[in-house]
């Protein structure tokens, strides 16, 4: 290693320390899942900076490559500096960081996971400017790397990013980018701070595969030189970047001795295949995204079969139970989608209101006689985003299908082709569902509404400030579309799962009047309702709940009071939940057009 020039920089700092946490706090992901779902994020924000204002052509699309490659040829050299800051922090605390720095990889045989995209623009921004998205890919491990939000139309909390160092024995990436002015090299690890009082100097918790810092003193760095560069790309075998056979431009981000887990590499591929089918089938379905693992390529016409053949990796074990004939639905429905052969389209007001009881006959037949005949019924749902006071048309695409079989349906939330892995389910398996959010202004919008790795939507104090503050959604309105893009299966469950029937208190008397002692030893006696009592109310019930309306014509009161009682059914032997099990805020009380 003496002989070797140094091409990792540890920098120094102005003696503030502080340690690296983010190992310790996302050390237990699926380190693959999470790999291949970010970087199809980044590739998905880099193929649409191409596009920015025009639609893509039927052959253009956004390529991203999986491999694992391995030689015997000695690359420590490119760990220099690297391996010597490790070895500091091993001898520094050996309780604390001996078992985290200590182990020294066997370099006679160095193997890596590529991941490299093509057909984008590589990473773009300014290379001597610090806020620019060049560097903040190569710096912002952990946190968003898009400098410019605009970009960012499938991710930009950045969370997911953290995974590909760790996914590292050594902790760090390189990154090879190839742009219209060169390709670029360069490299990031994570570390701990480390105060060396020997030399009067504390290094920073990171190192950067760089030659030194630039003399401008803006936090950037001056990069190895071009023969370096060629010499790295051939020793780590990187593909050119080439797309239909023609040079393309790119971006490539090498791992170093991924983390032996015991699995094989077909096993790892498969885990890849997985985590891209599940999280990004309708981009791949409509062809924009081809992913490629190994020397297999996921298209439209084989993505199901590869489902089939991956099963046991996917993550959601109600898709595991029906992943190939779900693809199947997505297919259909992605293509009737395409075509605009919708069963309704709905236009919703300013406040993105949708009231399934006010779907018309017409519509709530066609939807239904869909449904019997075992066909996917697509709608189209319009609505506004007011945004600094402007009026922007957007829309979603709600779709749902019986499945094969009873209670095997599958529910999934789409933004810009990526699956909100984690967004609640309300269908309860009687039907595959799919809800896409693919038009650009919604696609955005929604991305502020994200929890830290895009998994699901929320609307936290934190997403709320984001929206109105930084990106200047109108207050009176902006929560409305994430509201409605979260609950659009719950209003249409009432049209296809719910079977309403009208009663009166006389037939609900025997849900809500439950003596108030009873001997359990005796046969319960139900209460008796000597007349029938005529109201100016209609009451409905449904498999999830009651809904109390006003009759035409009626005398409504000055105010209505709702309370309700939770008892155990007088006909039930055993109860079957403990007073602490019971989640009294599950029961939801919705009141429309009301003063």
């Amino acid at each position: 290693m003496s002989q070797n020039k140094d091409l990792w920089v540890w920098p120094t700092t102005h003696n503030q320390t502080h340690e690296n946490h983010l190992p310790k706090r996302f050390g237990q992901l699926k380190e693959l899942n999470n790999i291949a779902r970010e970087s199809t994020q980044n590739t998905r924000d880099a193929w649409n900076l191409k596009h920015p204002d025009t639609s893509p052509s039927a052959d253009d699309c956004a390529v991203i490559r999986f491999s694992i490659g391995e030689t015997d040829k000695d690359l420590s050299k490119y760990f220099s500096g690297l391996l010597e800051a490790r070895k500091k922090l091993a001898q520094k605390d050996g309780a604390r960081h001996g078992n985290k720095y200590s182990d020294i990889p066997d370099f006679t045989k160095t193997d890596w996971l590529l991941v490299q995209d093509v057909n984008t623009m590589g990473i773009q921004g300014s290379i001597d400017k610090r806020d620019s998205d060049f560097w903040s890919f190569f710096l912002n491990w952990g946190k968003s790397n898009k400098a410019i939000q605009g970009a960012a139309n499938s991710g930009s909390k950045g969370v997911g990013r953290i995974t590909f160092p760790l996914y590292s024995k050594l902790g760090c990436i390189f990154a090879l980018t190839k742009r219209e002015d060169g390709i670029y090299l360069g490299g990031y690890a994570l570390l701990n701070s480390f105060v060396d009082a020997d030399n009067n100097r504390t290094h920073d918790s990171y190192a950067i595969f760089a030659d030194q810092p630039n003399t401008n003193g803006n936090g950037t760095w001056e990069l190895h030189d071009k023969s370096l560069t060629n010499e790295f790309i051939k020793d780590f075998k990187i593909p050119s970047f080439k797309f239909n056979n023609k040079d393309s431009l790119g971006t490539s981000v090498i791992i170093p001795f991924p983390r032996d887990d015991g699995a094989s590499v077909d096993e790892s591929y498969n885990q890849i295949k997985a985590a891209l089918i599940e999280t990004y089938a309708p981009l791949i379905i409509r062809g924009e995204m081809k992913p490629k693992v190994g020397k297999e390529e996921i298209n439209d016409q084989n993505i199901a079969r590869i489902a089939g053949q991956v099963t046991e990796y996917f993550d959601n074990k109600d898709f595991k139970n029906c992943a190939e004939e779900y693809i199947d639905f997505l297919r259909t429905a992605t293509y009737e989608n395409e075509c605009e052969e919708y069963e309704a389209v709905f236009e919703l007001n300013d406040y993105c209101d949708f009231d399934s009881d006010k779907i018309s006959e017409d519509d709530n037949y066609k939807i239904n006689q869909a449904l019997e005949d075992g066909e996917v019924v697509n709608l189209k749902i319009k609505f506004p985003i007011f945004k600094n006071g402007n009026r922007h048309e957007s829309f979603i695409e709600a779709c749902f299908k019986k499945p094969n079989e009873e209670n095997t349906g599958f529910e999934a939330y789409f933004r810009n082709g990526m699956s909100m892995v984690k967004q609640g389910k309300v269908l309860n398996n009687k039907f595959h569902a799919a809800l896409f959010c693919r038009e650009p202004e919604i696609a955005k919008y929604l991305n502020v509404f994200e929890d830290e790795g895009h998994t699901m939507w929320v609307m936290g104090e934190g997403q709320k400030y984001e929206a109105a503050e930084v990106f200047k959604y109108d207050r009176e309105y902006f929560v409305r579309p994430v509201k409605l893009c979260r609950d659009i299966f719950s209003h249409l469950r009432k049209l296809v799962v719910d079977s309403k029937t009208e009663v009166d208190e006389v037939s609900l008397a025997k849900f809500f009047e439950i003596p108030e002692e009873q001997d359990t030893s005796d046969k319960p006696k139900m209460p008796k309702i000597e007349r029938k009592k005529k109201l100016d109310v209609a009451v409905s019930q449904s498999s999830n709940g009651f809904t109390v309306s006003s009759k035409e014509k009626a005398i409504l009161p000055k105010k209505i009071e709702i309370r309700m009682t939770y008892k155990s059914h007088p006909l039930l032997t055993k109860v079957p939940y403990k007073p602490e099990q019971m989640n009294l805020n599950s029961v939801e009380i919705v009141s429309k057009s009301c003063e």
